[in-house]
């Protein structure tokens, strides 16, 4: 081969160095021929490859993803299986608890309940129908009050987060004096909560809750909205179906006295009614189931506190020890009082005094009842929990600073308040009754003694404080977050905890 043509071929072979494998033959024109006949062909053979594996890929993608797809049956299947699961988990609690309670109905809490105890994380609320959430899978069921369960479609109802859920989820934060969270409800929080009536007095209600056979006394007291009341979220009810808000501070009577004058007899039998019908002017029946006067139920409901009364005991609810709390309570029949034929009963006091036979007379004082056997008996139901011992609470938490901040000595006493808890004491030779109260480190039912089973009569003054209980379906977007005042309204306030003394009793002898 001569040399010149050696030096083509070599210059011709630079040019394609993607077909170096090609068998290359004599003479620069045939090569050239040659090289673009494989070029072309290797290209469009390439180009229909690739066309070939891009429709197959389509193909087998639309087979598993597409609204038919393996994989989107797959996950349909799997939602299917889990809402059946939920379904069913519904139903089972739901006889469950309709056998126990013996055909009587179910409510939101007793299912709740009963799914919780089965391994469920549900939160259950509202009334035929009964709202279920499974807060791992965020599905929402209804079960009416035939017990027939169906899936929520997502409307607009069941948009947003309850503010029981929120306190819920708050419940596990880690910071909660300083969470930022809005997602988050936590003790002490504000919220703007307002009544419908922003005139509400208790002068306008038709059966006046404080007229004098109520609240023992003579006083003419008189209790108006005020509308710059603030309201500070303390937990939720027993049943977690509910928000509970009491007032930042108790609320206070119209004129110079802000304090609600009890006494005798009628503030043992009434004051349930005086309570709850002072703070029903608060009402709104938009945002609250009720609102009353908070008792001593509430108190140990929020401080997570059982009392066990046929043991005499008080321990955490938490405390699967059932460790004893410093407590003081007597219950049962090795605490009873039997009448003597010279005491007074309270009962038989307000039947002669204000003719109100919605109560039943205890034993008449006849000779044969003071030997027979048939005596009347009363069983002690006072008993008191000392808010000031850091095992029932942290005087530096937030629970703390919103109940019982301004009750004891160093503050004057000045926000101790009543509680609707009427109990009696037992003496030695006598019995005692009451209202509850919050007072000088102690949260008591039948607190404060205004009547003696020997006819004696006091009265004291306390404030008045409120409980709203939030419907279980309100959210967060439906009540705005506030904040707290910038003035104490009870600063320089002293109750009269000396006591006015009304005398004997002039009715009501057993």
């Amino acid at each position: 081969m001569r040399e010149k043509n050696r030096n083509s071929i070599e210059k011709c072979i630079k040019r394609l160095p993607q077909f170096t494998t090609m068998n290359v033959i004599d003479g620069q024109a045939g090569l050239m021929s040659y090289s673009s006949l494989i070029f072309y062909s290797l290209t469009i053979d390439n180009i229909l490859n690739i066309i070939v594996l891009l429709i197959l890929a389509a193909v087998s993608i639309a087979t598993l993803t597409g609204e038919n797809g393996i994989l989107t049956r797959a996950q349909d299947a799997k939602t299917d299986t889990e809402i059946a699961e939920e379904k069913e988990a519904i139903g089972i609690a739901y006889n469950g608890v309709m056998a126990d309670n013996k055909g009587n109905g179910v409510s939101a809490g007793e299912l709740q309940d009963e799914l919780i105890s089965n391994g469920y994380n549900v939160t259950a609320s509202g009334s035929n129908p009964i709202t279920v959430k499974f807060n791992d899978s965020q599905r929402v069921y209804t079960v009416d009050n035939n017990g027939n369960i169906e899936i929520s479609d997502g409307n607009e109802d069941n948009d947003g987060t309850t503010l029981v859920e929120m306190f819920i989820a708050g419940e596990s934060c880690e910071n909660p004096d300083n969470c930022d969270n809005e997602e988050h409800l936590h003790v002490a929080d504000y919220l703007k909560y307002t009544p419908s009536d922003s005139t509400a007095s208790t002068a306008d209600m038709e059966d006046n809750p404080l007229k004098s056979q109520y609240t023992g006394v003579e006083d003419t007291q008189t209790y108006t909205v005020n509308s710059n009341t603030k309201w500070q979220v303390i937990g939720l009810s027993e049943d977690r179906q509910h928000v509970l808000l009491t007032t930042e501070s108790p609320i206070q009577r119209d004129g110079a006295d802000p304090y609600l004058k009890l006494g005798g007899a009628e503030s043992y039998i009434y004051c349930k009614k005086v309570l709850d019908g002072i703070c029903s002017i608060y009402a709104n029946d938009d945002l609250a189931d009720e609102v009353r006067s908070i008792t001593i139920e509430d108190i140990t409901n929020v401080l997570g506190i059982t009392i066990d009364k046929e043991r005499n005991i008080a321990y955490k609810t938490a405390d699967e020890n059932e460790t004893e709390l410093p407590y003081q309570g007597f219950f049962g029949t090795d605490n009873q009082y039997l009448y003597k034929s010279t005491d007074y009963a309270p009962e038989n006091y307000v039947i002669e005094q204000y003719n109100d036979t919605s109560y039943t007379r205890k034993a008449t004082g006849s000779v044969a009842n003071i030997l027979s056997a048939t005596r009347e008996t009363i069983d002690q139901s006072a008993y008191m929990i000392p808010y000031t011992e850091s095992s029932i609470v942290d005087s530096n938490s937030a629970i703390y600073d919103v109940l019982f901040s301004g009750t004891t000595e160093e503050n004057n006493f000045a926000k101790s308040y009543w509680l609707a808890s009427p109990g009696v004491g037992v003496g030695s030779d006598y019995a005692i009754f009451a209202p509850g109260s919050v007072y000088d480190g102690h949260a008591a039912a039948g607190g404060y003694y205004l009547f003696y089973s020997h006819g004696v009569r006091y009265a004291v003054s306390l404030a008045v404080r409120p409980v709203v209980s939030l419907k279980s379906e309100i959210k967060g977007s439906e009540i705005e977050r506030d904040v707290a005042s910038t003035s104490d309204i009870w600063d320089g306030k002293v109750p009269d905890l000396e006591g006015e003394s009304l005398g004997r009793a002039d009715a009501g002898q057993v």
